[in-house]
């Protein structure tokens, strides 16, 4: 009777048979249905960010991204666990970068390991003690170093300091659009006639800082003296006049009005020195030419007055001028400034067109004496700079047959002393930006804050933490699993 009874329970053939193709049937079915959303995955690429300090790249970086049309090696020379903080921050930032556009290739090279790290040094050459990390992005041969040390900002908090921002992104982006240009914009600096050097590390005279913000974003800069023999370069792109107080000869500004005409860009800076000088600087008639007026005065604003002195003027009012859109959250701060605006709204067809870029406030007042003699004229909302154009079509992108001008009040903003104030460097550098055409630069990227959370831990708290997790942690998981056992055992 036992005997029958298990005979009852066993598998026939066909039933054992049957089981294994449901088996199989199954595993087939399971294996397509993977094979089915990794084909879809690899099609529509999809991510969700679970980290709070999730890394999501700003529109600008996706548009120089999306703009390239070859591969661009990136190689990331650091010292992966003496900088890990710093080296974290920008492998996952370029992992980002990289799922974004195909056509970057990253290599990873430990600077502690030999090998490698030796044929980078040598085929960029650069001494291995020279800054420590960087980041080399390599296009067609053209490369363009971001250091480490270049990668932070710093606040102080007590006796130290930590890092307050990484600026990754904007160095990063800067660096690509650079090697990927078809070659490196030239500017040059007018001398002869009182302006800032870009060579003098001077507090108020040099412009030490601003030039190495140009070469940071590859912009080459010469120096250009006499105009009145020669004409100015062809491989000047930009023309930089900044605080000329000596009046320029009537050929140098007749060479200049020709630059323009022929599509050439100015960035001039005027201050109020240049307003004490009783022959004027012999622009006058070239800016009135280009609808511009720029004040024999000096402005101040009280209500703006957050400086230490009473010559210097916050300004946060800006235009709809791509040079100021960026800045909108930001401030400028200038030194005695002059009024630079619009000087007619009347304008024709073939006038220039312009741009007041940035003013006072309500509460700004104007000495028409730049000696300072006498109260304030008048109280009102006063230009400061302002761009102009000649000879664009409406709607239709400017082409080096444009003439363009940037003029600001005051020169002394960039100057080494006040260049890195609230938006100055950044104004500068958006200037020159339009002034060359390098509209993917247009748009700021700001530097991304650094979250620290820090946990204040006695040694007796510390040991036990150590206890919970080796002991109490696992004899849970044993209770539980020993439970589950005698369920089931009776």
């Amino acid at each position: 009777m036992e005997e029958e009874t298990i005979k009852s329970f066993s598998f026939t053939r066909s039933r054992k048979w049957a089981m294994a193709f449901n088996v199989i049937l199954s595993s087939l079915a399971l294996l397509a249905l993977i094979v089915m959303v990794n084909y879809l995955a690899a099609r529509h690429f999809w991510r969700i960010q679970v980290d709070s300090n999730k890394t999501t790249l700003c529109p600008l970086t996706k548009r120089v991204l999306n703009s390239l049309s070859n591969h661009v090696k990136i190689i990331i020379y650091f010292d992966t666990e003496g900088d890990r903080e710093l080296f974290s921050s920008v492998k996952t930032l370029l992992k980002e970068y990289e799922i974004n556009c195909p056509k970057l290739d990253l290599e990873f090279v430990d600077y502690k390991t030999p090998g490698r790290a030796e044929l980078i040094q040598a085929q960029y050459k650069f001494a291995t003690t020279s800054g420590g990390g960087r980041v080399i992005f390599d296009y067609k041969g053209r490369a363009k170093t971001v250091m480490a040390s270049e990668l932070s900002e710093y606040e102080s908090a007590g006796k130290e300091f930590r890092r307050s921002a990484f600026k990754g992104e904007l160095l990063f982006t800067s660096a690509i659009a650079s090697v990927t240009e078809a070659h490196s914009p030239k500017v040059y600096f007018l001398q002869g006639h009182g302006e800032h050097d870009p060579a003098s590390e001077d507090d108020t005279r040099g412009y030490s800082k601003f030039a190495k913000s140009l070469n940071e974003t590859d912009v080459e800069y010469g120096l250009l003296g006499d105009l009145t023999a020669n004409d100015i370069p062809a491989d000047c792109q930009v023309l930089i006049i900044a605080g000329p107080d000596k009046t320029l000869l009537p050929e140098e500004v007749a060479r200049i009005d020709q630059y323009l005409s022929r599509g050439g860009r100015v960035f001039l800076l005027l201050n109020f020195q240049s307003a004490l000088n009783p022959k004027r600087l012999g622009f006058e008639q070239l800016l009135a030419s280009w609808n511009l007026d720029t004040g024999l005065n000096y402005i101040q604003d009280k209500s703006e007055g957050k400086a230490k002195t009473p010559q210097a003027v916050i300004a946060s009012s800006f235009g709809t001028h791509p040079i100021v859109k960026p800045l909108r959250n930001s401030s400028l701060v200038f030194y005695i400034p002059r009024s630079v605006g619009q000087k007619s709204a009347v304008t024709t067809a073939d006038s220039a067109k312009v741009a007041e870029l940035v003013s006072t406030s309500s509460s700004g007042v104007v000495y028409s004496n730049a000696k300072g003699e006498g109260g304030p004229d008048k109280q009102g909302v006063f230009p400061l700079a302002a761009a102009a154009e000649k000879g664009s079509i409406q709607g239709v992108s400017a082409d080096r047959g444009v003439g363009r001008l940037v003029v600001t009040g005051d020169s002394i903003f960039l100057a080494n002393y006040l260049i890195e104030y609230l938006g100055n460097r950044d104004f500068g550098m958006l200037a020159v930006n339009w002034l060359l055409n390098r509209d993917l630069l247009l748009s700021g990227i700001p530097a991304r804050a650094v979250k620290e959370y820090k946990f204040n831990l006695t040694e007796q708290q510390m040991s036990t933490f150590r206890w919970v997790f080796l002991l109490v942690v696992p004899g849970l998981v044993m209770m539980t699993g020993f439970g589950v056992w005698l369920r089931r055992r009776y």
